[in-house]
């Protein structure tokens, strides 16, 4: 059921002519819904956000895909993730594992994008042959089973062409986290790799100049709250990090291309939401710091 199962080995070019990349696959956000075509060829594809959210309070929109096992209806997903998120809140350890680890089953995260109006973002997958669901994750989850938009994607495979070069590689092996580069371009592309272990997600922190490893991981080792991305904690001295873009949820296996778009500065890059049923991944060390010039 893995999403690139079926993916051709990537080579990579020095430089790409706009007709030698990926297909572009367009999906806006509107107030909760997603729009985007309903069927698509197979093939490498970059998948570009934007919003058209209308409510001015709303300042970030955020796009997740999965792929349904067989049989498995929007309905039982959002049902299951309740029943996850639920079991979190009541402190009920065992039980949300087991939740978590029986929705794991049923579906695989594609990874996603986040994006502020007026912005754009982007990643890479590639689609092989079957359906998938697109879902507005502002919330940390599937709220709908009417706001799921259903893909299916058939016919014979209309693209395997290279994506652009990376920048760096951030890869998850089980209970560690690596980026290949300290210094990041303010644009360029991320691969995002989780090779191995447990359903993994990525978010991007900006901190404030000056912070030593321990500042850092005191400003961003708040546990998280069950269900949801949690906010850093302002526990080192001037800590105010900045929530940047989520590059979504990545089940094992899954990986490809995430679009950066930085000011100067420096960041960390952290899989902050619960997992071990409300333990951090972050307390527990998974966090990279890289700079943008």
């Amino acid at each position: 059921m893995g999403a690139s199962a079926a993916e051709p080995a990537v080579a990579h070019t020095a430089s790409l002519a706009a007709a030698d990349l990926p297909r572009t696959y367009y999906v806006y956000t509107a107030n909760g819904r997603v729009e985007a075509p309903n069927v698509l060829y197979p093939g490498r594809y970059y998948v570009q956000l934007r919003t058209r959210d209308t409510d001015p309070t709303e300042f970030q929109s955020k796009l997740q895909i999965v792929r349904p096992a067989r049989g498995y209806t929007p309905r039982q997903f959002v049902l299951d993730w309740a029943r996850w998120e639920q079991r979190n809140l009541a402190g009920d350890a065992e039980g949300a594992q087991a939740q978590w680890d029986a929705l794991n089953r049923q579906v695989t995260f594609v990874k996603g994008a986040s994006t502020v109006p007026n912005g754009v973002s982007a990643f890479g997958t590639y689609f092989s042959s079957g359906t998938y669901w697109l879902y507005e994750d502002r919330a940390e989850g599937p709220n709908y089973a009417n706001r799921i938009k259903v893909l299916t994607v058939k016919g014979g495979v209309a693209s395997v062409n290279a994506y652009q070069p990376y920048a760096a590689t951030a890869a998850y092996r089980g209970e560690r986290l690596t980026l290949s580069a300290t210094v990041l371009p303010r644009l360029g592309w991320l691969n995002a790799a989780n090779l191995a272990g447990t359903t993994r997600g990525w978010t991007i922190w900006r901190l404030p100049p000056g912070l030593d490893e321990s500042q850092a991981a005191a400003c961003i080792g708040a546990p998280a709250l069950a269900g949801a991305i949690a906010s850093p904690s302002p526990t080192a001295p001037d800590c105010a990090p900045v929530f940047v873009q989520s590059v979504g949820l990545a089940s094992a296996g899954v990986g490809g291309p995430a679009r950066l778009n930085l000011l100067p500065g420096e960041y960390v890059l952290a899989d902050n939401r619960p997992d071990r049923a409300g333990s951090s991944p972050v307390a527990r060390g998974q966090y990279a710091r890289f700079t943008v010039r």
